[in-house]
């Protein structure tokens, strides 16, 4: 074999190695596969049910008794005239009681709002069952004692005697202004040069 022959077969043969190197460095790789993302799941603390936000009760509000019409009750009448006064109280009103508002004033409670009653006494007598209510309400932002009412019925009802059930009404028969309002000598109030209706001691209560 000549000389030019075996050079020929040995570069030939440095070209085979070196194909085969970079086949097996570059044709059998690839691409390199992708590391697949799992998600992790993440179980919930109470054993598999979603968490529901609970609701704080919330107090019912305190109201005072609606008006019903029902005047042997005297917190109904007494709730019902703090309502309606100084409009017109001729259902409401005894008959001298009633005679007395004529010529008085009572503009000043048409700037209080929110009336509210309170009883004070009760009295059952021989001839008669009175009982005081405080009327309070709002007055130029501030709660005020406005004035204070008694109402009164017969003590027995009109039939069956004592025993039987009083289904008389009650009415109102006097009418004072509070201390916030009436004020004194020394502090008078809105209501000090008012005429007032007939008072609790006019009447002789």
């Amino acid at each position: 074999m000549s000389k030019k022959i075996r050079w020929a077969l040995a570069a030939l043969l440095v070209i085979v190695v070196a194909a085969g190197g970079l086949y097996m460095a570059f044709g059998r790789g690839g691409d390199v596969p992708e590391e697949e993302e799992t998600a992790v799941a993440t179980a919930p603390s109470d054993g598999g049910g979603s968490e529901r936000p609970t609701e704080e009760p919330t107090a019912e509000p305190t109201e005072e008794r609606p008006a019903t019409g029902d005047f042997t009750d005297p917190e109904q009448l007494a709730l019902t005239f703090a309502n309606t006064y100084p409009g017109n109280v001729d259902h409401l009103a005894d008959p001298t009681f009633l005679a007395s508002l004529d010529g008085t004033d009572a503009s000043l409670l048409s700037q209080i709002s929110n009336p509210r009653v309170e009883q004070v006494d009760h009295d059952l007598g021989d001839a008669d069952e009175r009982y005081a209510f405080t009327v309070f309400g709002t007055y130029q932002g501030s709660e005020v004692q406005a004035y204070s009412i008694t109402l009164s019925r017969p003590a027995e009802p009109e039939e069956g005697g004592a025993d039987a059930d009083n289904d008389v009404e009650f009415r109102v028969d006097s009418f004072d202004w509070g201390p916030d309002l009436a004020g004194d000598e020394d502090a008078p109030g809105p209501a000090t040069d008012l005429a007032s209706p007939l008072t609790a001691q006019q009447r002789g209560i």
